[in-house]
């Protein structure tokens, strides 16, 4: 019944305001007479079925906040009287007064159910008003729903309908609401967009509660990471609310000023208004909105590698945190926070805390994975195989990651989805407003020819003929442009409609490349744990050896795809970026004690697609990691150089090292080396032919010029 009496709470408001609107003519109140009084009427004979209609509609809203049952009997008898006698509109209007009757009732199939009814009422009697509200009031429902998608679609219709009538009343909470549902499925620019519209209307009609709109347009540039635009209209927002002392939206818009000030990395300013909004859900007892902001904070010191802060301020979350009437992400937020926190502890050296990083984000991930909140699953999933794998449950770590992979796919689909849905929504909304604008013309051009129509009789036959005559002559010129205007405006619309077509193969060539790649990367990636699973079973440490070089020689090939799906360009790959991040990678792949230098000398703006970075990458890993293992100078330090340069499309890789270079007497080309024979076969690969000699320590180098694809 607490659920019942909460919707009852929310909808009364809505509900007032639809009585008032769609009966206007009836005059009903709920206070205006008693239900004893309104049934001894109607016992009386009464000649006016109208007037009937009336008593049994007061009747039955008279009856709903004391007995459901008895107001839904007496709205159907209102109901089939206004339907004997085919009064469309006030079938329209029951239809919604029902509808909220079985919404309070928690009814939500019903309630829609009628609300469609009603439209088709209101459009038998081409009552565009009671449109509009039934458009708006199913829009309302289903974002109570939490059906987003259908909440848009509508409001757009009533959007369209509220236009044309220009209703301020309703334009002022159909935009409002269309910004935030827009803000829901992560449309932000549309959101920004129906939100300025409702901002506009609201200080046009002067209406008292412009200050929810700054704060929701607020939150839409502050997600689009305009975060400037945000603190202005956060701070218009605060003056409005201080002035009102609406003490829990101040607490909200001061928490909101906080995360945009963390965003722009002023964590001072940050604290200040966290701490300030903190004490307002204090003083209103709101133990959420509490936990929230320690939530908050913890992610903030995280940000600051306070990771010790980070997780007590986790820990005070959870603390107070409700059991009843709990909500639920904030809840999986919390655990999810205190798992990254307790992960960094335990990176730190800390190790003791890895069962706990498992405890919270195995919590997180079961309430994420029963809610459908597929970002908090990535993340659980992503903490679950980072400790699964600390602590040594290799068969558990693989899992995980695969799981993490096919969560990833998945929202990578849901936001190309968001993409496409946002242009298609913009198409549509366009198209309507064309189709509107044509429309209002089209009246306007009635209502001058109405106007005009008596003076054109009141004129003399003469003038009659003239005017015909020239209207002959005027139309047939007419015809003559409006062809050529048509033929202009086709080629026009084919060339515009074919670059539209060639840009959208083109962007979604990229989608797929980006797709492709991250995929490659995916996979290699499960490689690589995959034997090192293997590694950690045999304990053989000659295997082990192999594992890592064959580690190495994955890792060069996945970090290529990496680096090309976060590149803007899919089909080249910045060459100094990834052979600096390549040496690091295997530098880290060996635990050498000995003092390790090296140094790096690429020119920059050097690009290559797949077929050279994949053979170079693989070189550079080979050459690199004799150097590791085998090099030693003089000094008993190693020191590596590696110098790539290109002039008129020839190109030279060069890794020299300070040890004692290969035997005397080696042969390069026929080596029995794996190693050796991997490095010779990859430079022709690329087109060049690799050379050694003895420097002051190994010296190698690999001139080439790239195969080109004339294709």
């Amino acid at each position: 019944m607490n659920l019942k009496k909460v919707y009852s709470i929310v909808f009364r408001i809505g509900f007032v305001l639809t009585s008032m609107i769609l009966v206007p003519a009836f005059g009903i109140c709920k206070g205006s007479s008693s239900i004893d009084s309104i049934k001894a009427v109607l016992a009386k004979p009464i000649e006016e079925d109208s007037i009937r209609f009336e008593l049994l509609s007061e009747l039955a809203i008279a009856f709903e906040s004391i007995n459901i049952d008895s107001a839904l009997y007496y709205y159907n008898q209102s109901f089939n009287l206004a339907k004997s006698h085919k009064w469309f509109k006030e079938m329209g209007h029951v239809s919604i007064n029902r509808s909220f009757a079985y919404h309070y009732e928690l009814h939500s199939d019903t309630s829609i159910t009628l609300i469609k009814r009603a439209v088709f009422y209101y459009k038998k009697s081409d009552y565009v008003k009671g449109q509009v509200n039934a458009y708006y009031t199913l829009g309302t429902f289903w974002s109570n729903f939490e059906q987003f998608d259908s909440a848009i679609y509508y409001l757009q219709e009533a959007r369209q309908l509220g236009e044309l009538l220009n209703d301020t009343f309703y334009l002022n909470r159909i935009y409002n609401n269309l910004g935030l549902m827009y803000q829901y499925v992560g449309l932000y620019d549309l959101s920004i967009e129906y939100t300025i519209k409702a901002i506009e209307l609201k200080e046009k009609i002067k209406s008292g509660d412009v200050e929810k709109s700054y704060l929701n347009l607020g939150l839409s540039y502050g997600s689009n990471g305009l975060h400037e635009h945000s603190l202005h209209y956060y701070r218009l927002a605060q003056k409005i609310i201080i002035q009102k002392q609406d003490t829990p939206t101040l607490a909200l818009i001061t928490k909101n000023i906080g995360n945009a000030k963390r965003a722009q990395q002023d964590f001072d300013s940050a604290q200040y208004y966290y701490d300030e909004a903190y004490n307002l859900y204090q003083i209103l007892d709101d133990s959420n909105s509490m936990s929230r902001v320690y939530l908050s904070l913890s992610g903030m010191a995280i940000e600051q590698r306070e990771y010790r802060k980070a997780l007590n301020y986790g820990e005070s979350a959870l603390l107070i945190f409700p059991q009843q009437n709990s909500n639920i992400r904030l809840q999986i937020g919390i655990y999810i926070g205190l798992a990254k926190a307790q992960s960094q502890l335990a990176e730190n050296g800390n190790q003791k805390y890895w069962k706990d990083v498992l405890t919270n984000a195995e919590k997180a991930l079961s309430l994420a994975t029963s809610t459908g909140l597929k970002v908090y699953e990535q993340d659980a999933l992503e903490l679950l195989f980072k400790s699964e794998k600390a602590i040594g449950n290799y068969i558990q770590a693989v899992a995980y990651a695969q799981a993490y992979n096919e969560v990833s796919d998945s929202l990578r689909i849901t936001e190309r989805i968001k993409s496409l849905t946002e242009q298609q929504v913009r198409f549509d909304t366009e198209k309507k407003e064309i189709q509107l604008q044509s429309l209002n013309r089209e009246n306007k051009l009635k209502t001058q020819s109405l106007e005009k129509s008596e003076e054109i009789r009141s004129k003399q036959q003469l003038i009659i003929w003239i005017l015909t005559i020239g209207l002959m002559l005027v139309l047939g010129l007419v015809l003559l442009v409006v062809n050529l205007y048509k033929k202009r405006t086709n080629n026009a619309k084919i060339l515009q409609q074919q670059n539209e077509l060639i840009h959208a193969q083109k962007e979604e060539k990229e989608i797929l490349l980006k797709e492709i790649h991250h995929r490659v990367k995916n996979n290699l990636q499960v490689v690589i744990a995959l034997l090192e699973l293997q590694d950690n079973a045999l304990k053989d440490n000659q295997f082990s050896e192999a594992v890592t070089m064959s580690q190495n020689r994955i890792r060069s090939m996945a970090m290529i795809h990496e680096l090309l799906y976060k590149n803007s360009d899919v089909g080249n790959l910045d060459f100094k970026k990834y052979i600096s991040k390549l040496l690091e990678q295997v530098l880290s792949s060996y635990a050498n004690n000995r003092l390790f230098t090296y140094s790096i000398k690429i020119q920059e703006n050097i690009h290559f697609d797949l077929d050279t970075a994949i053979p170079l990458g693989l070189i550079v890993t080979e050459l690199f990691t004799n150097a590791v293992k085998y090099a030693v100078g003089i000094n008993g330090k190693t020191e590596v150089e590696l110098s790539f340069t290109e002039k008129n499309g020839a190109y030279t890789l060069e890794m020299k090292d300070n040890g004692q270079g290969l035997p005397e007497g080696f042969d390069l080309k026929n080596s029995k080396s794996l190693g050796m024979r991997l490095i010779h076969s990859l430079s022709k690969q690329v087109g060049g032919e690799v050379s050694y000699q003895f420097c002051e320590g190994a010296v190698f180098s690999i001139k080439f010029t790239p195969y080109t694809n004339d294709n």
